[in-house]
């Protein structure tokens, strides 16, 4: 990315920027987009926030990482995101956090209405431990996708973990009207999933995002089982209205490996 600091020139730079974000989120290389938006950001210095006002927008505006935000670059030249919260994520080059991870609103994006396998509708849209959200969606090349709204409550365990559990409602088709659903994830000490649960109290159209990191569209959905094996990869079953199962495994970072069609 490089050229002058005109207005044409800063949305030609936010498109090339919000395409390899994208990319990055499906196949979690995140070094290369990194780089360059630290390469953007530098070029307009600390008292230009056009780029990440406008990147924020094209994000939010196609249902991608809607509860994060671009602030631009600590004192080291690290990469500064917010939540609604106001608190801050810093990453580094591989888009780590201090704590050594790809935070989860990364590692387990939707991205252009495709769904991590691991966070499906009524879980994903938000990062865990959102109790209580409304009217959240995003209108993409699979349709009108996001929550309704969503409510439940939160479990502190023996062994420090959490679990959520969630009661609400999604949108999506093929009926394009709310479907009830409940949910739960559970989320270790350290803020790994452990493993997440979702009924849906009718047939839902959900588009996942697959090993190659294109779209993987089921239809009738009706039920999603996550469990964390032994390995610490992530094994997902999605069950359809015909009681058909599809099995997708995920590594720990949220990268789709492996997908199974029924037998």
């Amino acid at each position: 990315m490089g050229g002058d600091l005109s207005l044409e020139t800063l949305h030609k730079e936010v498109q090339v920027a919000v395409q390899d974000f994208k990319e990055a989120l499906k196949t979690h290389d995140f070094a290369t987009v990194i780089l360059d938006l630290k390469e953007d950001l530098r070029k307009r210095g600390p008292n230009d926030n056009g780029f990440e006002q406008t990147m924020d927008k094209v994000l939010h505006d196609q249902g991608i990482l809607p509860n994060l935000f671009l602030e631009g670059l600590d004192d080291k030249g690290h990469l500064i995101l917010k939540n609604v919260k106001g608190d801050k994520i810093i990453l580094d080059e591989q888009g780590k956090d201090a704590s050594g991870r790809t935070p989860i609103e990364l590692s387990f994006a939707m991205v252009d209405g495709q769904y991590n396998p691991v966070r499906p509708s009524g879980i994903g849209e938000f990062k865990p431990g959102v109790i209580t959200a409304h009217g959240w969606h995003a209108y993409t090349t699979y349709g009108r996708v996001g929550i309704d709204s969503r409510t439940g409550k939160t479990t502190s365990n023996s062994d420090s973990s959490a679990t959520f559990e969630y009661t609400g409602n999604v949108s999506g088709k093929p009926s394009l009207s709310a479907v009830p659903f409940k949910a739960s994830e559970s989320i270790d000490k350290d803020g790994k999933v452990i493993e997440t649960h979702v009924d849906y109290s009718g047939p839902l159209d959900q588009t996942f995002i697959g090993p190659t990191g294109g779209p993987v569209t089921i239809s009738d959905v009706r039920q999603m089982d996550t469990t964390r094996d032994q390995d610490g990869y992530y094994v997902t079953k999605v069950t359809n209205l015909a009681g058909k199962v599809w099995t997708f495994t995920t590594s720990s970072e949220g990268k789709v490996l492996r997908m199974k069609k029924p037998d």
